[in-house]
């Protein structure tokens, strides 16, 4: 799952549609868009617009008119220049309706021939939610900080485990060397009565 988001980040699929934004809520610009992933697009656009700055965007994809706007916020993440003159915004998106989410991860998914075990919004309800991936991004450091946790936990389990059998194995050991010496020490007390016993004089 996480490589084909991973992939889906890194490589944008080719889409030409007009997109509609803003940067105030009140002057709309309409430009082209050249590609589009799940976390963001390139807007096709001479207007300026500030990086950092936050964009309203509304655009229909290729082939889907029957489809609603999709509607999403975004943030300037670059300007794009050739020889000196702006000819684009990288963007990079901040919410996407939930709804909208699918819609686009399926675009994405069947222009550049992926599987759809990506996609992370719960089909279960039916009710549009605001989809933020800054959100996503920290649902994912809780899911490592999980991982990491089961592992030391699973470590620190092996480790008392081994720890135990190590005393086990030193009572054990210790217990045999105890009989052992015990064995000995009446050999050799036997050994000495022994030669005791010999060494009385013997009755005439």
């Amino acid at each position: 799952m996480v490589q084909g988001i991973e992939k889906r980040e890194s490589v944008r699929a080719p889409m030409g549609t007009t997109v509609s934004w803003t940067t105030d809520g009140q002057q709309w610009h309409e430009d082209n868009s050249e590609n589009v992933s799940t976390t963001g697009m390139l807007l096709r656009t001479g207007q300026p617009a500030t990086p950092g700055s936050t964009v309203k965007l509304s655009f229909r994809l290729p082939n889907l008119s029957f489809q609603e706007p999709v509607l999403a916020e975004a943030e300037v993440a670059r300007v794009v220049q050739r020889n000196g003159r702006q000819i684009g915004l990288g963007l990079r998106f901040l919410t996407l309706g939930s709804n909208n989410y699918e819609v686009v991860n399926e675009f994405v998914c069947r222009i550049l021939g992926l599987t759809l075990d990506g996609a992370m919004v719960d089909r279960r309800s039916g009710a549009e939610t605001s989809y933020s991936f800054e959100m996503e991004k920290l649902l994912r450091h809780s899911e490592e900080r999980k991982m990491a946790m089961a592992t030391r936990r699973l470590a620190e389990q092996d480790a008392r485990v081994r720890q135990a059998a190590i005393r086990l194995w030193l009572r054990r050991g210790l217990g045999l060397g105890l009989l052992l010496l015990g064995l000995f020490a009446a050999s050799r007390a036997a050994g000495f009565f022994i030669s005791l016993i010999h060494s009385l004089p013997q009755p005439r």
